[in-house]
């Protein structure tokens, strides 16, 4: 069933993974502040990893390598280290190394998670080239606000935006009915709104 919600070739060596710890595997609807979770074990339940269920391929697949990195690290250390210190980060290098070189991947996302793994962070939202490279694999194609003109109007959940200058990384943006300003990720998804 794994098959289906991750690149092809993958499956069986993630499956062996969830099968070897016993891992309660969780495929969740869309949330909007995380992609994934993991929950040590506890006296009623073993290990649980939940992972949205709307995510492409890749994106899912990274995020469920991500947290059974936080697996590993828990079975090693329990909770006596950070949850994205060296311990996590090397767990999700050697797991993720798995399935470099081996064709699993296409050499773009490859490269990405190449990038990424110098030094990964608690999210790979935060890695904005990795981020650019899974979402080229959605079905359905969203508009980043880097790629938005300057002083678009735009739609953020459902508040109303002007984009205005980048500041070194983050877009410097005005919420329209508050005047308030908010610093937007360069690929933070927006609606575009068209003025009339």
């Amino acid at each position: 069933m794994l098959a289906k919600y991750v690149p092809q070739g993958t499956a069986p060596l993630l499956v062996d993974w969830i099968l070897e710890h016993k891992v309660i595997l969780k495929i969740t609807p869309p949330r909007k502040s995380i992609l994934g979770n993991y929950y040590h074990p506890n006296k009623t339940r073993g290990h649980v990893i939940t992972v949205n269920g709307d995510l492409n391929p890749f994106a899912f697949f990274v995020t469920l390598v991500h947290e059974l990195a936080h697996m590993e690290c828990w079975i090693k250390n329990q909770n006596k280290v950070p949850p994205h210190g060296g311990e996590w980060k090397s767990e999700f290098k050697v797991l993720m190394h798995h399935f470099l070189h081996n064709d699993s991947l296409p050499a773009d996302i490859e490269k990405s998670l190449q990038s990424y793994l110098r030094n990964p962070a608690a999210t790979s939202c935060s890695d904005e080239q990795l981020v650019r490279t899974l979402k080229r694999y959605d079905k359905k194609q969203v508009t980043l606000i880097e790629e938005l003109p300057h002083e678009s109007i735009f739609k953020f959940g459902e508040r109303t935006f002007k984009k205005g200058q980048q500041m070194r990384k983050r877009f410097k943006c005005v919420e329209l009915a508050t005047r308030k300003v908010y610093l937007f990720s360069p690929v933070a998804e927006v609606l575009p709104v068209q003025i009339v």
